[in-house]
């Protein structure tokens, strides 16, 4: 299936199923830390990356969209181990699992937004303790 470039007056919307030949990514969108917190705009992308350089939370997101899913990527400070919160948005069931506190580790915690958009359900994997 060839995809067709459209003009602002025809439908953007696709009700189709589609078959992809090639692979399919999206890019990742680097998050800052400010005042403790990180923020995301979920219109930037699916997938984001952070490398923690403060004690800090993530916040709830702007732009939340029902069925959007995607991977937020983090990396331990290098030097120094950094703490890692999420807002209750990111939604975890009975508890959050905590980032590593060894330096230079990884974890990523992927996503999907509910109906509603009011809550995504999550899970973390990689170094975490």
């Amino acid at each position: 299936m060839a995809i067709q470039k459209t003009t602002p007056a025809q439908s953007t919307i696709l009700d189709t199923g589609n078959t992809w030949n090639k692979a399919q990514s999206g890019a990742f969108v680097a998050l800052t830390s400010t005042s403790n917190s990180i923020a995301v705009n979920l219109a930037l992308s699916n997938n984001f990356n952070h490398t923690l350089t403060e004690d800090t939370t993530l916040a709830a997101p702007t732009n939340a969209v029902a069925g959007q899913s995607g991977i937020i990527h983090l990396t331990q400070h290098a030097s120094a181990a950094k703490t890692f919160a999420v807002n209750a948005f990111w939604y975890f069931g009975a508890s959050t699992p905590t980032i590593s506190a060894t330096v230079g580790k990884i974890a990523a915690i992927s996503y999907v937004v509910e109906p509603g958009a009011t809550r995504a359900l999550c899970a973390m994997v990689g170094d975490t303790a």
